[in-house]
């Protein structure tokens, strides 16, 4: 699989205003529902339309999922978040990021996304639902480990 990363965008409704801790709690609380809750799908299957942890994900649907189980309105398709919230480098990338990735067949069209999990040691860990064979459904990989950076 040969991807490249596209962007990272912040989900509009994270940029909420900090000038108050309030704020900044209730962000803080959102996104950690949202990774909790991507934590929970590890291991459903990867079925392609899919947007329930009954039946499966693909991976706009688990962002989708992710999203709306937190009020949270974001694109169905991944195609449609090139437009959608603000790029960031991946330098600025933080915890509860949505990833997106050009697609393998067409480097001008989005072909994955993905939820950053973690930022450790510099190591940026993504939850996404793979239809890979070596690794089908929902599972965390590591972004500089992946075959997405080659």
């Amino acid at each position: 699989m040969k991807n490249s990363i596209l962007y990272i965008i912040l989900i509009p409704a994270f940029l909420i205003s900090i000038s108050s801790c309030n704020a900044q709690k209730q962000k803080n609380k959102q996104i950690n529902s949202i990774i909790k809750l991507a934590y929970e799908q590890i291991g459903k299957p990867y079925l392609y339309g899919g947007s329930s942890p009954s039946t499966g994900f693909d991976c706009s649907g688990l962002i989708y999922y992710l999203h709306q189980q937190n009020n949270i309105n974001v694109p169905r398709s991944s195609r449609n978040y090139k437009n959608f919230g603000n790029k960031i480098s991946l330098n600025e990338a933080q915890t509860g990021d949505v990833i997106l990735f050009f697609g393998y067949k067409d480097s001008l069209r989005i072909g994955h996304v993905a939820i950053i999990s973690k930022i450790e040691n510099n190591q940026i860990w993504f939850i996404h639902s793979s239809s890979g064979k070596k690794h089908p459904g929902v599972i965390e990989s590591n972004l500089q480990e992946s075959a997405y950076l080659k």
